[in-house]
C-alpha cells in the first residue's frame, strides 16, 4: 500500500494477504471468550476493486489490479444479476461465521462514473424505473438489506446511505463519520446511529502539530480533543437522543507500516475515548482529573510492551522517517549561512568569514569577529530563501582591497500562513567611519510581502444559506469525490480579502487548501494551521466580484493511478480553479447542508450539479 506522501518508500508494500475462514472463526472464538462482539463489514458496491480484479465480470469493463495505494477507487461493482448474487453469497458466508446482529455493508465512497458510462446499467435503470445513479445505489442497498433480514440480521452502513434516498430501510444502523452533523441528522430522520465523526474519533489522524508525528494525515486530534467529545449532539429531543446508540472509534491502518505504529496511534487516546463512551457526559469534563488517572495507567501499558505515545510527544523511534532534525533548515557554504525570516533584514559585515542561518524572522549575515557594523531594515511580513551575496570593499592609504564572499544559496522552502506577491529587494547601505570605508551590498533577495493590503470584507452564502464549507474539486474527477471532507469547516465569521496578495481570511485566520489525507485528487479549504505541512497550500484568490470568487492553489498537486498491467502513472499539474458549483443537499429531506466547491473550468459536471448562486456581500 502507499503511505501518506512523501513516504514513497512505502508504496506497493505487501499488506498481509487475506483471512481464511478458519482465521475468522478463530477470531470470533477469541473475542467471544473475552465478551467482545465482532461486527464485520463487507463494503459494497464501492471499495470493491479487489473483487473486480479477481472477477472481472463483476466490473464495468476496465481491466484492473488490486489497489497498491490508498484512497477511493472509481472501479465499482456493476449491477448485473451476477454481481448481486455474488454479494448475497458473500453475505451468506459472513452471516455463517459471525453471530453479530449487525452486518456492515458499507455503502460509502462509491463513485457513479462507471455506471453512467455503462450502457447495460443505464438499460437496467430504465427497466427498474430509476431516475439516476443515486436511485440505483439506493435500490442496491434495499436488495442487500432485504437479504440480511432473511438471516435475521440488521444492516450497518456509513452515513452516505442517508443520501441515497428515502427508501433506505429505517432499521439500517448508521455510522455517522463525516463530521458532527450527520449524527443529528440521522437521529432526526428516525435512524439509530453510532456517532463516530472523523474529527473526533479517527485515531489515524495525527496527534499534534509536531513535525515528528508519524502518519501525518487528517486534522490534529489530540488527547484533549477526544476527551471533550460528546457523542450526543445538543438540540435533540429526548426521543431523538435515544436514537444515538453509542459511539465508536475508527483506525484506518493502510498507511501504518507495523502493529507497533498502530499502537502508537491508538494509545493513550483510546483510554480517553473509553471514558467518553462508557461514562456520562458530566463525568468527563475535567481533563486534568483524567490525566491523573492516566498517569497511573500508563505503567500498565509499559509493562505490556505497548508502544504508546508519551504525553510529552513522540519518542525518537516513533518519529516520521523523513522528519526534519530541527525546526529550521540550514545550508552552509564555506563557513557561511543565510538566514530568512520576517520583518527586519539586518546585515553585519566583517573582513572575516561570515555566517548565515535560516530562521523564520529575518535575513541576517553575521560575522565571526568584531568589525564595522551596518544595519538595514525593510518591512516584509513573510520571506523565503534566496541567493545572497556580500561584497566588502576597504579603502585605505590610497590602496583598495576587494573581497567578495562566495554566493550562498538555500534550497529550503519556508512555509508561512501568509500569502503574498513575489518581490525583489535591492538594498545598498554605506557607512563611513574614521577608519577604512566599508560598503555592503545585498541584492537579489527574493521575499514576499503584503505591503499594506487594502481589506475587503465579505460573507459567503449559497442557496440562501451560509457557506459552511468549501471543497475544491480537481479536473475530470467524479462529482462524488467532493463529498470527502465536506465537514471540514471554519468558524462563522467575516471573510477578509487582502488586495494585492489574494489572501482570504476569516476571523483573521488565513485559509489554506488541505489535500485530504494525502489524496491530491481533491482538497478542502480550511483555516491554515499554525505550522504548514506538505499537504497544506495557501489559497490565493482574485478580487471578489459580483457573484464570483476565483481562487487557485499555489502548489503543484499530483495524482498517481495504476494503469493497465499494474503500471503506476503519476502526473503533475498546476491546479487552477474557477466556476463555483453547489451539489444537491447531502440529505435531501433536511434541505440544509449544501456543499460549495471550486471546479476546473473544463470539468463536465452532470445534471445533478447546478450553478452555485454564490452571494458575495460587502460589509
Amino acid at each position: 500500500m502507499q503511505g501518506a506522501p512523501p513516504h514513497g518508500k512505502l508504496d506497493s508494500r505487501p499488506h498481509g494477504g487475506y483471512y481464511s475462514r478458519e482465521d475468522l472463526e478463530e477470531l470470533v472464538a477469541f473475542a467471544t471468550e473475552r465478551h467482545i462482539r465482532i461486527v464485520p463489514e463487507i463494503d459494497m458496491p464501492g471499495h470493491m476493486q479487489a473483487a473486480v480484479a479477481a472477477y472481472p465480470e463483476l466490473g464495468n469493463g476496465a481491466q484492473v489490479v488490486v489497489m497498491e495505494e490508498w484512497g477511493i477507487s472509481k472501479h465499482v461493482l456493476n449491477m448485473s444479476d451476477k454481481a448481486l448474487e455474488f454479494c448475497k453469497d458473500v453475505l451468506d458466508t459472513v452471516c455463517d461465521i459471525f453471530p453479530s446482529e449487525f452486518i456492515g455493508i458499507g455503502g460509502d465512497e462509491c463513485p457513479h462514473d462507471e455506471w453512467k458510462a455503462n450502457p447495460d446499467i443505464q438499460s437496467k435503470m430504465e427497466q427498474l424505473g430509476l431516475a439516476n445513479e443515486a436511485a440505483l445505489h439506493e435500490w442496491f442497498i434495499e436488495q442487500m438489506a432485504a437479504h440480511l433480514h432473511v438471516h435475521g440480521r440488521r444492516p450497518y452502513g456509513w452515513d452516505e446511505l442517508m443520501g441515497c434516498g428515502d427508501k433506505v430501510p429505517k432499521d439500517v444502523l448508521i455510522a455517522a463519520w463525516r463530521g458532527i452533523e450527520p449524527t443529528e441528522i440521522a437521529a432526526k430522520r428516525g435512524f439509530q446511529v453510532i456517532a463516530c465523526p472523523d474529527i473526533k474519533c479517527y485515531l489515524d489522524y495525527r496527534q499534534s502539530e509536531d513535525k515528528n508525528e508519524p502518519t501525518p494525515v487528517g486534522v490534529v486530534l489530540s488527547l484533549e480533543d477526544i476527551y471533550n467529545f460528546d457523542p450526543v449532539p445538543k438540540g435533540l429531543t429526548q426521543g431523538e437522543k435515544e436514537k444515538v446508540m453509542g459511539t465508536q472509534v475508527n483506525v484506518w491502518t493502510e498507511h501504518m507500516e507495523s502493529a507497533s505504529r498502530v499502537s502508537y496511534m491508538v494509545f493513550p487516546r483510546l483510554c480517553a475515548f473509553a471514558e467518553v463512551a462508557w461514562g456520562k457526559a458530566d463525568n468527563h469534563s475535567d481533563i486534568g482529573d483524567f490525566k491523573v488517572r492516566l498517569e497511573q495507567h500508563l505503567p500498565r501499558l509499559e509493562a505490556l510492551g505497548v508502544n504508546y505515545r508519551q504525553l510529552s510527544g513522540p519518542r525518537p523511534w516513533n518519529a516520521r522517517p523523513d522528519a526534519p532534525v530541527s525546526e529550521s533548515t540550514s545550508v552552509a557554504d564555506l563557513g557561511s549561512t543565510t538566514s530568512v525570516a520576517s520583518s527586519d533584514i539586518s546585515v553585519t559585515t566583517s573582513t572575516d568569514v561570515t555566517s548565515t542561518a535560516v530562521s523564520d524572522s529575518s535575513i541576517s549575515t553575521s560575522v565571526l569577529s568584531t568589525s564595522d557594523e551596518l544595519t538595514s531594515s525593510v518591512d516584509a511580513s513573510v520571506t523565503t530563501s534566496a541567493p545572497a551575496s556580500t561584497s566588502t570593499t576597504i579603502e585605505s592609504a590610497g590602496t583598495t582591497e576587494s573581497t567578495t564572499s562566495e554566493e550562498s544559496t538555500t534550497d529550503a522552502t519556508i512555509s508561512s500562513t501568509h500569502i503574498s506577491t513575489d518581490t525583489t529587494l535591492e538594498t545598498t547601505t554605506t557607512t563611513t567611519t574614521e577608519a577604512p570605508t566599508s560598503t555592503t551590498i545585498v541584492d537579489e533577495v527574493s521575499t514576499t510581502t503584503t505591503l499594506l493590503p487594502i481589506p475587503t470584507l465579505f460573507t459567503l452564502s449559497a442557496q440562501g444559506g451560509p457557506a459552511d464549507g468549501l471543497v475544491i474539486h480537481g479536473n475530470g474527477l467524479p462529482e462524488y469525490s467532493v463529498w470527502i471532507g465536506a465537514f471540514l469547516t471554519w468558524p462563522t465569521g467575516l471573510f477578509k480579502y487582502e488586495e494585492g496578495t489574494g489572501h482570504v481570511s476569516v476571523d483573521g485566520n488565513p485559509l489554506c487548501a488541505l489535500s485530504y489525507q494525502g489524496n491530491f485528487d481533491f482538497v478542502s479549504v480550511i483555516v491554515c494551521p499554525t505550522t504548514l505541512q506538505f499537504y497544506h497550500a495557501p489559497l490565493v484568490c482574485d478580487r471578489p466580484t459580483d457573484g464570483s470568487l476565483k481562487c487557485s492553489v499555489a502548489v503543484k498537486l499530483y495524482n498517481c493511478v495504476t494503469g493497465n498491467g499494474g503500471t503506476r502513472i503519476c502526473t503533475t499539474t498546476d491546479a487552477s480553479w474557477s466556476n463555483m458549483y453547489s451539489s444537491a443537499p447531502l440529505y435531501a429531506s433536511s434541505g440544509t447542508y449544501y456543499q460549495l466547491r471550486f471546479a476546473a473550468a473544463d470539468w463536465a459536471h452532470d445534471s445533478q450539479v447546478s450553478p452555485i448562486g454564490l452571494t458575495v456581500t460587502p460589509v
